[in-house]
């Protein structure tokens, strides 16, 4: 049985090594890209979330109902002619805001008589 020489082995375990530590080299690189892909991702989904914040209903519903009772506040004089129109634009915007509300909650009473005829179709 012939003996490896030396210097071989240690030729291609230097070869082996060089190989493998490029490897790791480029798997690093592989996982800062893949970091920075997740830094946009996650910046992208905090953007979503604060934007889906600002939207949500009850906030909305909010900010409509302070600034009623805000141009309400500023209307408390009657006699005047400018605060009359004032007057009778927030009660405008206030009807306007109340009949989205209503409408929005016909709607969704019918989607909700829907999904349990559905349940119920489902079910039996």
């Amino acid at each position: 049985m012939e003996k490896i020489p030396v210097e071989f082995l240690l030729k291609y375990s230097r070869q082996e090594v060089g190989e493998l530590k490029a490897e790791i080299d480029e798997l690093n690189f592989v996982i800062k890209e893949k970091d920075k892909e997740i830094d946009k991702l996650n910046k992208k989904i905090k953007k979503y979330q604060d934007l889906t914040k600002t939207l949500s209903p009850p906030l909305q519903v909010n900010r409509s109902i302070s600034q009623i009772l805000g141009g309400l506040n500023y209307v408390k004089n009657p006699h005047k002619v400018k605060r009359e129109k004032k007057r009778i634009r927030v009660y405008q915007q206030a009807a306007r805001y109340y009949n989205a509300w209503y409408d929005g909650c016909k709607t969704l009473l019918s989607i909700l008589q829907e999904l349990r005829t559905l349940h119920i179709d489902a079910t039996s």
